[in-house]
């Protein structure tokens, strides 16, 4: 039987019980002959790859996969998502449809591999392929790590077999059983090949055995001419060549026994045409292999390297600037490999390959072989290096970097500080912080050292004192000229701040400044940061539905970045989702997130994930799993707040194990609303500190509300917030916990039915099929008679409230608000308040502490009296109708703040428009005031929001009557002012400015201070949204300068 057949079929058979094979098979001994009879074989179903391609192993790979399906429907199909991972890999001079597109950088191993799996899927389902051949592995072209995970993902989702030769393979990464796949090729069986090969008797057969050292490639050279030795072929033909043909063939072996048509454009450019060439390939000494030229041995390589004479140094030199003078983006790591002896002409090679690359592992190995090397003279790639180690967290490797910079400047040291604050080793940073700030100067690192230096404050919750730091800089650091980057990362850690002081407003508007930035940057970690800060904080203020968008595009750009950041990105992404999605698409979420923390190590980012799985876990009742995530959070040991989360989630199921003072140390707004729950649950009392803890979000108020007994009415609009914000997860949850309560009243019991069949709803909405079955169960018998009421009230809804937010004017809409109460009682009273103002409709004589029904929606707010006990289904009514009043009046009335009377921002924004479109075509120039209420925060908190409504009015109307009927003064947002004055310059808007402050300074005794900041057009104007962010951060600025003047004075 034929050997060769012998083999094939031997191979087939190991392919049917290993997935991945390695043929340890040299070259030379018919290696490529049995692959490429192996696929001849299986043509219709294999597929046949050389690894060591000028194109890029990966390329190459494409390329092979590319040959299955039409290029041009592909790319025109999907080629504005494949395209630029495409040309990552394949320069346009391989495949011109690729022209068009700008390579995508790729930032971690697993989104690589993602993304060549994503394409690589794609094509594989349109055909069987049974298997896949590699010839030729070769371990420097880097790509090693990408296969390792590709092969055996693609290898068991599409049951296809890959066949790999080559010497530099690695058989442990891939777990292979045999060690070598010993296909039967002997001396004997090579012989016998020969003689029917070449139709030689047995003593010529050995004769040329032994003449080409068993190298088949060899073997055909002498055979083909006429059996003359393998040196004195090559030293013949070389002694035909002119002297620069000779040169070009020995510039030639600088690449290796393979070499790409690249490399016989630069040495044709040198020395002039190649005939040669083919007279090397007539005697077999060289052949066309696709994709790439080749000398058919290693002998005959080194017999013609051997026989030159020339200068080596030189040659190559000579070549390598050539080589380079094409500067095609995918040759310079070649290029450096060639340039090993020349040190200068590697670091420059290494540089442009850094430049090159699209990949920022390779590029932060590119840096570490530039620094290992000791080619980093003035530390500029130490420190470009120390910045990736940062970006993708890994503190030890950048701060053992910093350490070996001498002259370290106050960036390195800013580096380290942030490096050693998320190590844990705060001591050390604080001494380096103060070690900074006395030296700060004015210089264009300085909002990167500011931006790095207040990680520590971060982390430490020290954020006053980091408030005070970055906005000592802040007018100077607007007027710095500073990278994108560093301005962005600014404004990210001084929106952090902010967040974390409660000025909340004030970090969305730092933040999506910064956003503007990083989006010019192009930096896709600094973006990625804002993006994750901006959601976060519009989530906590507006709810899941204004954040989800932007924490699904943080999430998917965190899959190019790391899995530490990937881990805080799904969280939010997960915070997000679980209040509105079906359990099932949470699960998904959740099962990914448990696997990425199972491959991070850093306890920051491990607490963040466990945190979010733990809150999960227990809102859907997942015992056994929350069981495993608690003995997870139990073992880490540099985080504080593990420790208290853990006690707290035990207590939900024993005994109590923590104290309202721990919680309130974590300053946590999670660990909170979790301790809250279980204060709600268990019975507990609570103190005046959690009682006046500030927040926005409906479940925290809710549960305040809960525990400190507020009305059903109160506790009812706060779990509407919760529904208008999407928040139907913690609506459900606070439902169920009201209805417990509700039980326990023999006068409001008979809302529980009501209650249920919103439970109902939710549990439907949000794919809780167990609390679905469970409410059911409880419901049935009151089912029809509830659906009735339900249907009504939906009709009134559907059909009133339409007519409602159509009216005309507020009495058209209160007397459609009458007529439908008087459908469910005769004798009664309804009062509607829209902030100050009071809207009537019944009989007045009631008294108003009669039996009533209350709800509000801030600033607006309805009630009913009546003599007599309300039907429960009236409360719901009202509710709804109170909600298209709501509509109504914004409609009607909408460019007003309804609380202080100015306009509102939207509006406001409209005129601030108008003014710069006047600016532009007739140069009158206008003035913006931005005005702030110093300490609002503290007076909520301390008085009440009743005192903090009442100072927002009085400001409202000292700024009222301080301004012209030509300006504008409109409530931006919170405790903020801006007033727009036409026609007015900088000294203009001062003189208002303190005719505000005196009215203000009159009316409160000096207990209310104001802040401000005032800019006017100028020529360099380009948008009022300019003049805005200006104006903001001068107010910000004036801000602290007087709380900085105020604890100096305190000092002294």
């Amino acid at each position: 039987m034929d050997s060769v057949l012998e083999n094939l079929n031997y191979i087939e058979e190991v392919l049917k019980k290993e997935p991945i094979v390695y043929l340890n098979l040299p070259t030379g001994s018919g290696r490529t002959y049995l692959l490429k009879s192996f696929f001849e074989r299986n043509k219709s179903s294999s597929l046949f790859t050389h690894y060591a391609s000028h194109r890029t192993p990966v390329g190459e790979f494409f390329i092979t996969l590319l040959s299955l399906i039409d290029k041009n429907s592909f790319l025109k199909e999907k080629g504005d998502i494949v395209g630029p991972i495409l040309r990552r890999y394949i320069h346009p001079r391989f495949l011109s449809h690729l022209e068009k597109y700008k390579a995508e950088e790729v930032i971690s191993l697993d989104v690589e591999v993602a993304q060549i799996a994503d394409i690589a899927s794609f094509i594989l389902e349109k055909r069987k392929i049974k298997y896949w051949i590699f010839d030729n592995w070769q371990e420097f072209l880097y790509y090693g790590d990408v296969f390792k995970e590709l092969i055996p993902y693609l290898s068991k989702k599409y049951n296809m077999a890959f066949v790999i030769t080559g010497k530099d393979f690695n058989m442990e990464s891939y777990e292979i059983k045999i060690d070598d796949l010993l296909v039967p090729l002997n001396v004997d069986t090579t012989i016998k090949e020969m003689e029917k090969a070449f139709n030689l008797d047995n003593k010529e057969a050995v004769r040329l055995f032994e003449m080409s050292n068993g190298n088949w490639n060899n073997a055909i050279v002498i055979y083909k001419n006429d059996f003359k030795s393998l040196w004195d072929i090559v030293q013949e033909k070389i002694n035909s060549l002119s002297e620069n043909e000779k040169k070009a063939l020995y510039t030639l072996t600088f690449v290796g026994k393979t070499f790409s048509s690249t490399t016989v454009k630069a040495v044709k450019e040198l020395y002039g045409p190649l005939k040669f060439i083919r007279d090397f390939v007539d005697s077999k000494l060289m052949r066309w292999e696709y994709p790439l030229w080749r000398f058919v041995s290693e002998d005959v390589l080194n017999y013609v390297r051997e026989s030159m004479p020339y200068n080596f140094s030189q040659l190559k030199e000579e070549f390598v600037k050539k080589l380079s003078s094409f500067n095609y983006s995918d040759i310079w790591g070649r290029v450096a490999i060639l340039s090993e002896e020349d040190e200068k002409y590697w670091k420059y090679a290494k540089i442009k390959e850094f430049r090159s690359s699209y990949n920022i592992q390779r590029k932060m190995e590119i840096l570490e072989e530039i620094v290992e090397k000791g080619k980093d003279d003035g530390n500029i790639y130490k420190r470009r290096l120390i910045n990736l180690l940062i970006d993708f967290q890994k503190f030890n490797k950048a701060i053992n970097i910093i350490e070996f910079i001498e002259d370290k400047n106050l960036l390195d040291l800013a580096n380290k500080v942030r490096c050693l604050s998320y190590l844990g080793k705060c001591e050390e940073a604080e001494k380096l912080i103060e070690e900074i700030i006395d030296s700060l100067e004015m210089d264009y690192n300085l909002p990167q050292i500011l931006s790095r230096i207040v990680s520590y404050h971060f982390l430490t919750k020290k954020a006053t004192d980091a408030l005070f730091l970055l906005n000592k800089y802040l007018e100077d650091i607007l007027r710095l000229t500073s990278s994108p980057k560093y301005l962005a990362n600014f404004y990210n850690a001084l929106g952090l701040l902010n967040l974390i002081d409660g000025k909340f407003e004030k970090a969305i508007s730092v933040f999506e400044n910064g956003l503007v930035l990083a989006e010019k940057s192009g930096d896709k970690v600094v973006l990625h940061k804002l993006l994750n800060n901006l959601g976060d904080l519009r989530n906590y203020l507006y709810g899941p539905k204004s954040a989800v968008i932007i924490n699904q595009r943080a999430y998917d750009i965190s899959k190019s970045l790391s899995k530490n950041l990937m881990v805080i990105s799904l969280g939010n992404l997960i915070k997000s989702k679980m209040q509105y999605s079906n359990l099932k698409e949470v699960e998904d979420l959740l099962l990914e997130l448990e696997r990425l923390v199972s491959e991070i190590e850093l306890e920051y980012f491990l607490y963040s994930g466990y945190r979010r799985l733990a809150i999960a876990y227990l809102n859907y009742g997942k015992r056994e799993e929350l069981d495993k995530v608690i003995k997870k959070l139990e073992d880490l040991k540099t985080i504080s707040e593990s420790k208290i989360l853990v006690r707290i989630l035990r207590s939900f199921f024993g005994e109590i194990e923590i104290t309202e003072e721990e919680v309130l140390e974590t300053k946590e707004e999670q660990i909170m609303t979790l301790y809250m729950k279980l204060v709600a649950e268990k019975g507990l009392r609570i103190s005046k500190s959690l009682r006046d803890y500030p927040t926005d979000y409906p479940i925290h108020n809710f549960l305040k509300g809960y525990i400190l007994g507020e009305s059903f009415f109160n506790l009812i609009s706060y779990i509407d917030l919760m529904l208008e914000r999407w928040e139907f997860l913690d609506a459900f949850y606070s439902y169920k916990l009201l209805m417990k309560n509700l039980e326990r009243d023999k006068n409001l019991k008979v809302f529980v039915p009501y209650i249920k069949l919103e439970v109902v709803g939710l549990a439907i909405l949000l794919g809780l099929e167990k609390e679905l079955e469970d409410q059911l169960k409880e419901i049935s018998l009151d089912y029809t008679g509830l659906m009735k009421e339900h249907s009504k009230i939906k009709a009134l809804e559907d059909y009133v409230g339409k007519a409602i937010m159509d009216s005309e004017t507020e009495e058209e809409a209160m007397e459609l608000i009458y007529r439908v109460i008087s459908d469910f009682i005769d004798n009664f009273l309804v009062v509607l308040r829209i902030g100050d103002r009071t809207l009537k409709r019944g009989n007045e004589l009631i008294a108003t502490n009669k039996f009533r029904f209350f709800y509000k929606k801030p600033p607006f707010s309805v009630s009913v009296y009546s003599l007599k006990n309300l039907s429960p289904s009236l409360f719901f009514v009202i509710r709804n109708l109170l909600k298209s009043f709501i509509v109504f009046w914004e409609r009607k009335y909408g460019i007003f703040d309804p609380l202080t009377g100015l306009f509102n921002r939207s509006y406001g924004e409209r005129r601030l428009e108008e003014a710069f479109l006047d600016f532009v075509r007739e140069n009158e120039d206008f003035s913006i005031i931005f005005i702030d209420i110093d300490g609002f925060k503290k007076i909520n908190d301390t008085l009440g929001h009743s005192y903090g409504d009442y100072v927002l009015k009085e400001i409202a109307t000292a700024i009222r009557n301080s301004i012209r009927q030509s300006d504008s003064a409109v409530r931006w947002g919170g405790d903020e002012f801006l007033i727009l004055l036409r026609r007015a310059d900088y000294n203009e808007a001062m003189k208002v400015v303190n005719r505000i402050k005196d009215r203000i300074e009159s009316v409160s005794k000096g207990e209310i201070r104001i802040s401000y900041g005032i800019e006017t057009t100028s020529k360099e104007t380009s948008s009022y949204r300019e003049l805005i962010d200006r104006a903001d951060v001068k107010m910000y600025a004036h801000k602290f300068r007087k709380l900085k003047d105020l604890e100096n004075s305190k000092k002294e």
